[in-house]
């Protein structure tokens, strides 16, 4: 399966591929906790603010009460492309590889306000920043309408040298694999909203939009 959206791929560690069990551990460890962290956050944001949250609020919630209803949902593995392969022309699914990282998205009843992002360091997996809540709601809107009641058929892809994210969509119909764009993708590249899209059609765009980000910090 599947913030700042500049960032350097090679901050992270990228891990051999892993099988859906794999995957399915590392979620659960990452999924317990997220949730105790969120409930950390929760309360020390209810106790330091007791009367109103500050400006600036990492999740979309509009009251200090609100922070005692809400729940950890679905997360996501981030996975990216390195600039060669894109360069390159290199299949992006087969290329794609995990950066080390998952994303939670943090509900408030039935809407999402936010991500939760968790790191893994010496074994533990820790929280690392919240926020990201336009990007909570367009991926998981995206997720409830291209996935499988597993979701193992996606993957979140992050191209930071293209500030563009990706959800790659198996089909499970005929097993086909195509991209919708996410909100960073379709401003930046000016990508549709609502079509999912063949690597052909996202290529040409995502290199240009990689060469041009990686030449303002050529010397």
């Amino acid at each position: 399966m599947l913030g700042a959206l500049l960032g350097s791929a090679g901050s992270f560690a990228q891990a051999a591929p892993a099988t859906q069990a794999q995957i399915q551990l590392q979620e659960t460890a990452a999924s317990t906790a997220a949730a105790q962290d969120l409930a950390r956050f929760a309360q020390h944001h209810q106790k330091v603010h007791a009367d109103a949250l500050p400006k600036g609020f990492p999740l979309a919630v509009d009251s200090v009460a609100d922070l005692a209803r809400l729940r950890l949902g679905r997360g996501f593995a981030v996975y990216t492309v390195e600039p060669a392969d894109i360069a390159s022309g290199s299949d992006l699914s087969s290329a794609a590889k995990p950066t080390g990282q998952w994303r939670f998205v943090v509900r408030l009843g039935s809407r999402p306000v936010g991500l939760v992002t968790l790191d893994q360091a010496n074994g533990q997996w820790q929280a690392v920043s919240y926020g990201g809540a336009a990007l909570a709601g367009d991926v998981d809107a995206k997720m409830r309408q291209h996935g499988t009641p597993d979701r193992a058929n996606l993957r979140f892809v992050r191209i930071f040298q293209a500030h563009s994210d990706f959800l790659e969509v198996v089909s499970p119909a005929d097993g086909r694999v195509r991209l919708a764009p996410l909100l960073s993708a379709r401003a930046s590249l000016r990508m549709p909203v609502e079509e999912l899209l063949e690597q052909g059609d996202v290529l040409p765009s995502l290199r240009a939009a990689v060469a041009a980000n990686l030449a303002e910090f050529q010397p």
